[in-house]
């Protein structure tokens, strides 16, 4: 895609990757004859490990005492070159944030030699990536920002959200009983909607064709359902846990809006 050559391509591309904001990878070539099972097993105080330097990668790599840390510049060229040094066996192993290290995985790994090792620790992306509105993207950026997601999946990486110990209180609604209809509230669900749902669910919650539709759905489950499944997702169906993605208030939001969808007080569309 020769992301990597355009500065400004390269930033609105991975700001946009929202379901990885917070997950940082260990990445290495399947050449090192090792299966590294988390950032604290054994294997990795021997290892070289490439860091991008100032970022929170390096403050990860200093958390975890890799003792053999190698540290590159945080510019494109250099991000290149610790994956081709990967690949190259010139480094063992590199901490990367992870939307970047799904670009790169694209674009230097066509032949799926590395593997990927999800951090269970959400943590801040870079300072230059920290905002995003993924809802204002360019059909081009959403196009790359759909194909890093994916080649993330691929790999079999999980957010680390998903991997982090639960907060049973974040698990259910301040209140088991469905929030009173609100209109401005649906609105804003629409954003939300947009950003993680219509993808699978398609653009008006009437179903994209790998998942259902949403307006019967919502009519049939409590609104304490709703809120869980959304949250723990439903993995046997291909469906992604949002917990640590999703705020509550962002699980209300997008309840407003389906619901309104459902009694058709919004019609498809961006509302109005």
């Amino acid at each position: 895609m020769g992301i990597l050559q355009d500065p400004e391509a390269f930033q609105a591309v991975l700001r946009a990757v929202s379901r990885y904001k917070t997950t940082y990878v260990v990445l290495y070539s399947d050449d090192l004859g090792v299966s590294i099972e988390s950032v604290e097993d054994p294997i990795l105080l021997s290892l070289r490990v490439g860091v991008p330097a100032g970022t929170p990668a390096a403050d990860l790599a200093q958390k975890y005492r890799l003792l053999r840390r190698v540290d590159f510049p945080s510019t494109p060229t250099a991000l290149r070159q610790i994956v081709t040094d990967v690949l190259a066996r010139k480094i063992d192993a590199a901490l990367l944030w992870a939307p970047l290290a799904g670009l790169l995985a694209m674009e230097l790994d066509p032949s799926h030699r590395l593997s990927m090792m999800p951090l269970a620790a959400p943590t801040p992306p870079p300072a230059s990536f920290a905002s995003s509105d993924s809802s204002a993207v360019s059909e081009t950026v959403a196009r790359c920002r759909d194909e890093v997601q994916g080649t993330l999946e691929a790999y079999g990486v999980v957010p680390a959200e998903v991997l982090a110990p639960p907060n049973p209180v974040e698990e259910l609604p301040a209140s088991p009983e469905p929030p009173p209809e609100n209109i401005e509230e649906a609105r804003q669900g629409w954003d939300v909607y947009q950003t993680h749902c219509e993808r699978c669910h398609g653009p008006d919650a009437i179903s994209g064709g790998l998942a259902p539709d949403l307006r019967d759905r919502v009519r049939r489950l409590t609104y304490a359902e709703f809120f869980q499944i959304v949250l723990q997702g439903r993995v046997e169906k291909g469906m992604p846990a949002w917990r640590g993605l999703l705020k509550p208030d962002d699980v209300r939001l997008v309840y407003q809006y389906i619901r309104a969808r459902s009694t058709e007080r919004l019609g498809p569309g961006r509302p109005s």
